[in-house]
């Protein structure tokens, strides 16, 4: 016999009581071993879906792209790059502000990005930097040895139509930085 019912949960009840209050109403007289066996099976079916759920959802970091020193490389906010044959690693946290003048505008100023990226060497600590659009106020920073240069942002502003955080990519190079004498 198939019994076909629906489960509400009251704040004042637990699901148990009311799936065997349920049954009971309609005329389905249930003993302690069929309420437990509904519950045990309830409690299979949920912890299954659990474990499916979790293992369906663990989201795997992405590989790391591959750059070479003095070589230009593209990322996206999220994007992890990694220097060849080196435990230097640098991210793309994203742009903190955008008053770049939109395409096609004219504008007084010429208007800046900051964009925060990090560098990392290893398991060590992640460094937080920030590179500036703007020629001479930061495109470029030194951190771990290195020096890393903002080439490029993109997209450009259109007026009217604000860019999405996800959009952006950061053209930067990474090469190694000239010692304290020759700066």
């Amino acid at each position: 016999m198939l019994i076909r019912f629906a489960s509400i949960e009251l704040p004042a009840a637990g699901r148990k009581t009311v799936v065997v209050t349920s049954l009971r109403r309609l005329g389905v007289i249930l003993g302690s071993a069929t309420a437990r066996a509904i519950n045990i099976k309830r409690t299979a079916t949920t912890l299954l879906a659990s474990l499916l759920w979790t293992a369906c959802s663990t989201a795997q970091p992405e590989p790391a792209l591959r750059v070479s020193l003095g070589k230009p490389f593209t990322l996206t906010v999220g994007a992890v790059a990694q220097l060849d044959n080196s435990e230097v690693r640098i991210g793309f946290t994203g742009v903190s502000s955008d008053s770049r003048c939109p395409k096609g505008e004219r504008c007084v100023w010429a208007g800046e990005a900051v964009v925060q990226v990090w560098m990392q060497r290893g398991s060590g600590a992640r460094q937080s930097l920030t590179l500036r659009t703007a020629a001479g106020t930061g495109q470029a920073v030194q951190a771990l040895g290195h020096e890393l240069r903002l080439v490029q942002l993109t997209p450009e502003p259109v007026a009217s139509r604000p860019i999405l955080p996800a959009h952006y990519v950061a053209t930067l190079v990474l090469s190694l930085a000239a010692p304290a004498a020759e700066r």
